[in-house]
């Protein structure tokens, strides 16, 4: 009874023991696992991505925004007052050189042509009878004190005319002028307004700097992320733009105003004009008055004098002279009713309208010539040095996008703007098409410099380290050299080494791990890119 109680629980404890065996070698079996992994692991080759380096053209560029505008602009202003009779063109019309385009009423300088003829008429006239006189040498003292008088009362009131045409025409001129002075604050006011809205951006651009700063600040100290930094600095070449922008305004504000003041400079010079034409007619009339007076003083007196006769015929021969003077002036005054364009182009601007009247100087058509254009763009004084007469450039149109134009620098100014520190430039572009418009936004990018570069490599492959640039560089063997380089110019992805790298010789670009000076490499498969020329 007692050996069959005991055998069950002997062969229950052989059972727990060989579990717990078991257990012990499947433990270590896994752990040998493990340190073989971890050893094959440490013994693997890092795998890599390698690149070649080789020569290539290295093309720097600069980036710039402006408009298009047109190289030749012509307004036809009002050489005179009066009414629009004939407009011809609209906007968008094109015109060819010397065709009329405007016609403005010539009612009343056919009336002041028809009056000096008859002046003249009348002159010669006098001169005629004069020298009939002379050669006859009979003379009626009665006859000619009554032609004298004649001459005296015409005289007279030619004179009244001069008189009232002066206060009209100044009347008219210094309409002119305030309209001009009103123009000018108009445009002051917009000066103002354009440098408020400069000091708000630059306001703006200074926070924005601060933000920067703070930013940088904090992300040194881990509290921000890189990403708000650059969130941060792309705000703030943002606001540069917007600074530039409203620079830009400033500028077109003040030709604007500059404009305004050409305007009333003009137009007080036509008051100075008018002033001096009116005394110089009534001073004519006053002389011909005068004249007329003498004439009959002289009739009244003994005729019978040769001298005083002979005298007298040269003082007609100086009234004729003297009105078909004024005569060819009221001609000229009459064919200026009608304007002509100077340039073949398209009507760009048409302020006014057939039936209209007009005032001396005031801008009726706009006409531009649009076979070629210019774009004006500032160039940093950085990068002047780099851009001349015929450097090529390529433009690219918001109202045109995917075909870019091509263009040269026709013309740079060799001062740079006291404010901007910026060279102006005038780059020309062919329209032949027509499809290019004055006012297109545009963007140009400048070749400013081609480096034909030994070697180059991706950026990718240059790491940076407290002690420098370094590349690494694998032989054919795989067997990976960190080497200290010497950088030179940037552009874009691809780096130029100066010193360090040969041309042909392959680059790690990428590694899946830490990659150590003189440790073998497997490049990836399939991995291998060459710089293109």
């Amino acid at each position: 009874m007692q050996l069959r109680s005991i055998i069950p629980y002997t062969v229950l404890a052989a059972a727990l023991a060989g579990g717990i065996i078991w257990r012990l070698q499947d433990k270590r079996a896994v752990a040998g696992d493990l340190v073989k992994s971890q050893a094959a692991r440490k013994n693997s080759l890092p795998s890599v991505v390698l690149g070649v380096a080789g020569p290539k053209k290295l093309v720097q560029t600069l980036e710039l925004v402006g408009s298009l505008e047109s190289p030749n602009t012509v307004k036809l202003a009002a050489r005179s007052a009066g009414r629009v009779t004939f407009l011809a063109a609209r906007e968008g019309s094109t015109v060819a050189a010397g065709q009329t385009l405007v016609r403005i009423d010539p009612v009343d300088l056919k009336a002041a042509v028809a009056q000096q003829e008859a002046t003249v008429a009348e002159a010669k006239a006098r001169l005629a009878q004069a020298q009939a006189t002379m050669d006859t040498g009979r003379v009626s003292v009665l006859t000619g004190i009554e032609q004298r008088s004649a001459a005296v009362e015409s005289a007279q009131a030619t004179l009244s005319r001069a008189q009232q045409s002066r206060d009209a025409l100044l009347a008219a001129a210094k309409a002119a002028v305030a309209d001009a002075d009103a123009r000018v604050q108009s445009a002051r006011v917009v000066v103002e307004n354009t440098k408020n809205d400069h000091a708000s951006a630059l306001a703006n651009q200074s926070n924005l700097k601060a933000r920067l700063s703070r930013a940088e600040s904090l992300l040194e100290k881990g509290f921000v992320s890189a990403q708000a930094v650059e969130d941060a600095r792309t705000a703030l070449e943002v606001q540069g733009n917007v600074v530039a922008t409203a620079q830009g305004r400033i500028a077109t504000a003040e030709a604007a105003l500059e404009s305004q003041k050409a305007l009333l400079i003009a137009a007080k010079e036509q008051v100075t004009v008018a002033e001096k034409g009116a005394i110089s007619e009534i001073g004519t009339a006053k002389a011909a008055k005068k004249q007329a007076e003498s004439a009959l003083v002289l009739a009244k007196s003994n005729r019978s004098q040769s001298v005083a006769m002979r005298e007298n015929i040269a003082a007609l021969r100086q009234a004729v002279a003297a009105a078909e003077s004024q005569l060819a002036q009221a001609r000229a005054r009459l064919g200026e009713t009608e304007l002509r364009s100077t340039i073949s182009g398209i009507v760009t601007a048409k302020p006014i309208d057939e039936g209209s009247s007009v005032t001396a100087g005031q801008t009726i058509l706009t006409i531009q010539q649009l076979d070629s254009l210019y774009l004006t763009v500032g160039v940093p004084v950085e990068q002047s040095s780099a851009v001349g007469i015929g450097t090529k450039a390529e433009v690219v149109l918001d109202a045109l996008p995917g075909k870019p134009f091509l263009a040269t620098v026709a013309e740079v100014n060799p001062a740079a703007d006291p404010q901007s520190r910026q060279f102006i430039v005038r780059c020309k572009l062919e329209n032949a098409s027509g499809k290019l418009r004055p006012g297109m936004f545009a963007h140009l990018t400048l070749e400013l410099r081609t480096i034909n570069a030994a070697v180059v490599v991706s950026s990718d492959a240059v790491k940076t380290t407290p002690k420098g640039s370094t590349v690494t560089v694998v032989d054919a063997e795989s067997t990976s050299s960190v080497r200290q380089v010497t950088l030179g110019t940037k552009v874009g992805s691809d780096v130029e080494i100066l010193s360090g790298v040969r041309a042909g010789e392959r680059v790690v670009i990428l590694s899946y791990s830490p990659v150590k000076d003189g440790q073998k490499v497997k490049p990836a498969s399939g991995a291998l890119s060459e710089v293109k020329k």
